[in-house]
């Protein structure tokens, strides 16, 4: 990178985190200015009550008091107007100048109350008082809306920016993957040819950065999401630097675009986990236990699938490669035991179906791997297994919501049939299921609304047909 584009990139910078600085400060200004009115708001309707009580020419005088500091009021809410026009926030504008128009009526019935307190008509100044100390209470409203309006605004462009990660991650990550398959069959020469591929992949993970920092504007990125970013970054670098090496070693083209596959597919987790949890599908959720502990297990199960995926094209050693399936099998071990835990719980049997018999499922495969046997019916029985328990914390979760909500019918979800791995598959899974620690920061529903999208990719091949 030269000077001059250094230079530019941070000038951009420099303007991107001078606008969030404006923001968070209009953010302040307009909580100050909504606690201002309130304060205000609370001081007339006290001053209404005693006028009606006492000197009618004291509280004249602390009336005119108050209607200056309301005339200051309007002043400040004409910058904050402004202000919000400046950083092209108009529908908040206008909200902000509807309510000046509040303050404007309340200043009036407040000059009202100062002449009838000047008059000796306590009863009436009182009256005028209350009427403005109202207006002044639905300014504050109006000022608050404002602000909900314009947190709402930013907020569904955060996610909207997310969201768009997301589809780009996958989108990169697909891309990726055909990439990798073409590996396979290459002659060196080849691979060296396929560098110019791989750069054009490394640059779309660099515009999704930038896009995404554009899109947040006031919201900061969540620094594991960027920390996301940069590990696709290398990870893509380093398949681009094997392919350009003409010397074999450990790390051959095709794991590091192997891996390369899997950090995108974790960024594209990740941007849909911050695009959904600020959403209503991350509130009001149900947050049994027994709904919790049924989507850790179809989390951990799907873990599963994709470690003993990952050691077919791996080509370990024999010592190595026992090490990792005794390791699998020890992790199978445990999931066929909580299970079993699970199945004796109150309230298992009928809505859960037979956690028992899944359990036994669980007991025989974690058997097979302890004998050191990786074969792709293996794969596939883990595969069911993991497909059984999603639909068992569906019907839980869909129970549960019918319950809470009777009213409401939840919308039917049409799971395809479940089909074998193909060999394409068990070589690259075109999008590797999520990581344990990400999926532990969701809600029970956003976790399964994640496994569930997964598994309708990873049931579509990389080609859009099914696998």
């Amino acid at each position: 990178m030269c000077i001059r584009d250094r230079q530019d990139e941070f000038r951009d910078r420099l303007e991107a985190a001078l606008e969030r600085f404006q923001r968070a400060a209009l953010e302040q200004d307009f909580r100050a200015t909504t606690q201002e009115a309130e304060e205000l708001a609370r001081q007339e309707r006290a001053l209404a009550d005693a006028m009606r009580e006492d000197d009618p020419e004291l509280r004249a005088e602390q009336q005119a008091d108050l209607a200056d500091q309301t005339a200051e009021l309007d002043e400040r809410m004409e910058r904050l107007a402004q202000r919000l026009e400046e950083l092209e926030e108009e529908s908040a504008s206008q909200q902000v100048e509807e309510a000046r128009e509040t303050i404007s009526e309340a200043r009036d019935r407040m000059e009202q109350a100062q002449d009838q307190a000047s008059q000796g008509d306590s009863q009436d100044a009182g009256d005028q008082a209350d009427q403005a100390a109202d207006q002044l209470e639905e300014a504050a409203s109006q000022l608050e809306q404002a602000q909900d309006a314009m947190t709402q605004m930013t907020m569904e462009q955060a996610q909207a920016a997310m969201q768009q990660t997301a589809d780009d991650a996958l989108s990169l990550a697909r891309s990726q993957s055909n990439l990798r398959n073409r590996m396979d069959a290459a002659s060196q020469d080849e691979l060296a040819e396929m560098r110019s591929d791989q750069a054009s992949i490394l640059r779309g993970v660099e515009n999704l950065a930038e896009n995404l920092q554009a899109g947040v504007q006031s919201s900061d990125v969540d620094p594991a999401l960027s920390a996301q970013i940069g590990q696709a970054m290398e990870s893509l670098q380093r398949t681009a630097d094997a392919l350009d090496s003409r010397r074999s070693s450990s790390a051959t083209p095709g794991a590091r675009a192997e891996q390369a596959v899997g950090d995108l597919n974790q960024l594209a987790l990740m941007a849909m986990a911050g695009a959904q949890a600020p959403g209503p599908v991350g509130e009001g959720q149900s947050g049994q236990d027994m709904v919790e502990q049924l989507g850790q297990l179809a989390q951990r199960q799907g873990e599963l699938v994709s470690q003993t995926g990952e050691l077919v094209p791996m080509r370990l050693g024999e010592q190595a490669e026992r090490q990792q399936m005794q390791d699998i099998s020890d992790q199978q071990q445990m999931v066929a035991s909580d299970l079993g835990q699970l199945a004796e719980q109150p309230g298992a049997d009928g809505t859960l179906g037979d956690l028992e018999e899944l359990s036994r499922q669980a007991e025989i495969l974690a058997q097979q791997l302890a004998e050191g046997r990786l074969t792709s019916e293996i794969l596939r029985d883990q595969e069911r297994l993991f497909h059984r328990l999603l639909d068992a914390g569906r019907a839980l979760e869909k129970e549960e919501f019918s319950e809470e909500r009777e009213s409401e019918e939840p919308g039917a979800f049409e799971r395809g049939q479940v089909v074998p791995l193909t060999a394409q598959q068990l070589g690259v899974m075109p999008y590797e299921l999520p990581d344990g620690e990400q999926l532990r920061r969701l809600t029970p529903a956003v976790r399964q609304l994640v496994l569930e999208y997964f598994e309708r990719l990873n049931r579509v091949g990389p080609e859009g047909g099914d696998s």
